[in-house]
């Protein structure tokens, strides 16, 4: 097992591009719930739930629950899985103040925790026995937290750009690709979509978000050098 890790720096841990990922109230999605199905090769794997939902005029929940069946339920041992972050509007920006990740199976806990203390531009993360104490700045995030934000800035990101996100108490950097925008066949018929990929070494994310409804994930691939380990589709949505 590795130790616990303490990682202490005199310097704020950000990229260059992290204000190109900031969530404003102008640009933050409002609230909406997303139902879909993790598939691949025409099998499905299980559904995810996602939502967001605004709790006061400064205070908003934006979460996601998991889960598998079949050979997607063994191989993960048949565990649920939920993300929540608990965002709230500090000075000019929404920012998470929590992160939780809730996942156990019978033989290891891989749950995460991600806590900020913006008053002193300080994060503490901690998954397994590893934890992270680091100084950052107001544009830091988590890697789920990166979705939503993916989805308030989805209009004008660039061609290419990298962001740093927390993620496993590490921080972990992503390019983010934008790719050419498409029409895509989706339940509520053919919709306008982004294409976009985030990727860091040989695993990436392809995401085809809807150009029209608030950035709205309509399907994601999971792909590792190249090849697709699965897909997510939506199937309900309140945003259509």
């Amino acid at each position: 097992m590795i130790g616990i890790i303490i990682c202490t720096l005199l310097f704020t841990h950000a990229s260059a591009d992290s204000s190109k990922f900031s969530i404003h109230e102008h640009n933050i999605p409002p609230e909406f719930s997303a139902k879909y199905e993790i598939h691949i090769n025409g099998i499905s794997l299980g559904e995810i739930k996602v939502g967001l939902a605004k709790n006061t005029q400064s205070e908003w929940t934006y979460s996601s629950k998991a889960k598998t069946k079949g050979l997607a339920a063994l191989i993960g041992g048949g565990q649920d899985m939920s993300e929540t972050s608990h965002l709230r509007l500090i000075e000019d920006n929404i920012r998470p103040v929590l992160f939780e990740r809730i996942k156990a199976s019978s033989s290891e806990n891989k749950s995460e925790r991600v806590i900020y203390a913006w008053h002193k531009n300080h994060v503490r993360a901690t998954y397994k026995d590893r934890v992270l104490n680091e100084t950052i700045d107001k544009y830091s995030l988590d890697l789920f937290t990166l979705q939503l934000s993916l989805m308030s800035n989805i209009n004008k990101l660039p061609n290419e750009t990298r962001v740093t996100a927390i993620s496993k108490a590490k921080f972990k950097d992503y390019l983010i690709i934008r790719h050419a925008d498409t029409i895509l066949d989706t339940i509520y018929g053919a919709r306008n979509c982004i294409v976009i990929e985030r990727k860091r070494g040989d695993a990436s994310y392809k995401i085809w978000a809807d150009a029209n409804v608030h950035g709205l994930p309509l399907k994601i691939e999971h792909l590792e050098n190249g090849k697709i380990q699965y897909a997510v589709s939506l199937v309900k949505s309140s945003l259509h």
